[in-house]
């Protein structure tokens, strides 16, 4: 939900019409109270608040893409600015809700047995919110932060984008599949371009730090 949040201020900044702010409220009423569903009914091992969750959520991600789906088709991909990660974090909002019902389909066919589970189904739910939505936001936003659009150098924002999201979907894949030569190609794909991403982000955001403040000039007197 949070990730939905930070997508939608970010691809349409704009005012929303009165009939989108409708339509968003339904969201959040429709997701919240699914994804606590999925919370509670885990907690207390409750097959019918785990299986209701699922058409919560469905329903919350279509109107999400219903509000959001145009800035996300007309993205320029091949732009090195922060627009195309905060497009990106979309698929992986509608992948992650995917691999959650599916899980939640596997559990139902084993009697939700949780242990019958395969574990990598799990951890590609977990690898799709925590870096396909919330990694692919934070480095939009840092992006913005340090100011580089003045200073962006093209490659950087190629590298970052492009192994990040091209090894993490070989890294779900392979979790899925549980294909170990996808799973080996594909993370030090994903792992070499977040650590490219963070190094020099930081870098960016410190030189902006300490970069003098321009104060106005003192107004001559008398």
């Amino acid at each position: 939900l949070a990730g939905m949040g930070i997508a939608e201020w970010k691809l349409r900044p704009e005012a929303k019409p009165a009939r989108q702010e409708r339509l968003g409220i339904l969201q959040v009423a429709i997701i919240f109270p699914g994804g606590m569903l999925f919370v509670i009914g885990a907690l207390l091992d409750t097959e019918q608040l785990l299986t209701l969750n699922v058409p919560l959520l469905v329903i919350g991600v279509i109107l999400f893409l219903i509000r959001n789906g145009r800035p996300v088709l007309r993205q320029r991909w091949a732009e090195p600015a922060s627009g195309r990660l905060y497009a990106i974090s979309v698929p992986f909002l509608v992948i992650n809700i995917s691999l959650l019902a599916y899980l939640i389909a596997l559990l139902a066919a084993a009697n939700f047995d949780f242990t019958a589970v395969p574990l990598g189904v799990v951890l590609a739910m977990d690898h799709a919110v925590f870096i396909g939505v919330i990694a692919n936001l934070n480095f939009g936003m840092i992006y913005d932060a340090s100011n580089a659009r003045q200073r962006a150098s093209g490659w950087l924002e190629h590298v970052l984008f492009w192994g990040l999201n091209v090894g993490l979907v070989g890294f779900l894949a392979g979790l899925i599949l549980e294909s170990a030569p996808l799973k080996r190609v594909s993370t030090p794909l994903m792992g070499t371009a977040i650590l490219v991403g963070i190094v020099v982000y930081s870098l960016r955001i410190w030189g902006r730090a300490d970069a003098p403040v321009q104060t106005p000039a003192a107004e001559p007197t008398g």
